[in-house]
């Protein structure tokens, strides 16, 4: 596949954006739709703010953020559950989060408020390093814990897109993947894919230690005894960066957030 076609699959999502009329005995469906979008916005704003802390108490790394109760609710079952009712958290408005880690609660929050995953290259890190593809598997695994598909979605795409830009595919992910999330799911699927098209005997012996990595082994055993030599020299379904292989919202019937 030449560099024009890899260029076409990573082209980001763009949407349009249309600003209202100055005269609006003329407003169109659409404009009256950016109007209540708006309003419901403001009102979601304007709710009570929810304090959020993450990390363990034992670690350096403990943060407090600050969110709108409405924002919250709106966008994770978990919150809106949290929140409602006579539950500790709904009366204080102070939910704890010992087991996530600040860095990918952050990337949460701007996500539900602006609707984007945060880049590798806005954090400086080199172009080999395996750091934020660890970060999206954490992040992903919060979106797991938070109910919300469409950032696990969004999660996935900037983890195949990462994967994609990269030399090499980055070094043993399984582990984070198998000790952070509720396995298999979407994201074991596609690691198991990448071992699948990818690895080779060197690879398994020095990256996965049987002992720990059992169940990664299992669903990797298995993507083999189901194939064939042919489908290793198809086209990955992870190199398929604007589809949605590896979403959630496919299993659950709901709408993909792009």
């Amino acid at each position: 596949m030449d560099a024009e076609d890899k260029d076409r699959r990573l082209r980001p999502h763009k949407r349009a954006y249309t600003d209202l009329p100055e005269d609006f005995e003329y407003v169109t469906l659409f404009h009256r739709a950016c109007i209540t979008l708006a309003d419901s916005a403001a009102s979601s704003f304007t709710s009570q703010q929810v304090t959020i802390v993450v990390g363990a108490d034992s670690e350096d790394e403990l943060r407090a953020f600050y969110a709108h109760e409405k924002i919250l609710a709106k966008n994770s079952d978990f919150f809106a559950a949290a929140l409602r009712g006579l539950w500790t958290e709904s009366k204080e408005h102070i939910v704890r989060l010992p087991d996530q880690t600040p860095g990918s609660f952050e990337l949460f929050l701007r996500f539900i408020y602006r609707g984007d995953i945060r880049k590798r290259a806005d954090y400086g890190f080199e172009y080999a390093d395996t750091s934020y593809a660890e970060l999206m598997v954490r992040c992903w695994a919060l979106g797991e814990k938070m109910l919300c598909t469409a950032f696990q979605d969004a999660v996935m795409d900037a983890l195949q897109e990462e994967i994609f830009r990269l030399p090499a595919t980055p070094d043993e992910l399984h582990e984070p993947i198998y000790s952070f999330t509720s396995t298999p799911n979407a994201l074991s699927r596609l690691w198991v894919d990448i071992a699948f098209f990818e690895w080779n005997h060197r690879d398994l012996r020095e990256m996965v230690d049987p002992a720990k990595h059992g169940e990664f082994l299992l669903h990797l055993a298995g993507k083999l005894l189901n194939s064939t030599h042919q489908d290793r020299q198809n086209v990955p379904p992870y190199d398929r960066v604007t589809g949605c292989d590896y979403h959630e919202h496919v299993k659950k019937g709901l709408p993909c957030y792009k």
